[in-house]
């Protein structure tokens, strides 16, 4: 397939895209959701389909985003921009605490050490009442809205949009340095036993 045929097709989805709004309307909220999502999927597939590492996490990095947005606007008034980049902040700092020490282990302990931060996320979620609404959820949260574009519209174009944004990023990390040593199944597993030889007993 040429570069410009790639071209073209690209064009023509994107067309797609921005027309769902308004062929559609009545079924907007199916797409937002199916937009939501694909970011999500898009990194479990970069983890446990091509780096071949498997992982139950990503639904507690997906709920304390949610939740760290929905307190801030709900109990405390912030506008809800602020609010989202505060839980994107959030959530990166704690895949990055978190992320240390797991990404040391391999195989079935790390699916273990994953499911296990996902169930403490949850009980968390659901026992600070006072904080999170705990089984109840939390009611009051302001939509964004963005001119004109609000509600399902805005989310919409949102989601997708960032779900554009993931896919060029997974495709530029598949092309790089780092992205080809954690392809190649070899490679990274001599990588990992040179980080657990560095370990101290």
């Amino acid at each position: 397939m040429t570069r410009y045929l790639r071209y073209l097709i690209a064009l023509a989805l994107v067309a797609a895209w921005a027309a769902v709004p308004y062929l559609l309307p009545g079924r907007l909220s199916i797409f937002v959701t199916i937009l939501i999502y694909a970011p999500i999927v898009i990194g479990l597939s970069m983890l446990a389909g091509y780096a071949g590492q498997a992982s139950l996490g990503q639904a507690a990095f997906f709920g304390t985003g949610a939740y760290v947005n929905g307190v801030l606007i709900s109990q405390y008034g912030t506008n809800p921009w602020i609010a989202s980049i505060v839980a994107i902040a959030a959530t990166g700092l704690l895949a990055y605490i978190v992320g240390g020490p797991v990404l040391l282990l391999r195989g079935h302990y790390l699916v273990i050490a994953t499911l296990g931060f996902n169930i403490i996320v949850e009980v968390f979620a659901r026992q600070l009442r006072d904080l999170t609404g705990g089984n109840s959820g939390l009611p009051g949260i302001t939509s964004l809205e963005f001119g004109a574009y609000e509600g399902d519209v805005f989310y919409y174009y949102a989601a997708g949009l960032l779900t554009i944004v993931a896919m060029l990023l997974s495709r530029n990390l598949v092309q790089s340095r780092f992205g080809r040593a954690a392809g190649d199944r070899d490679e990274r597993d001599r990588c990992s036993n040179t980080v657990h030889s560095k370990r101290p007993l």
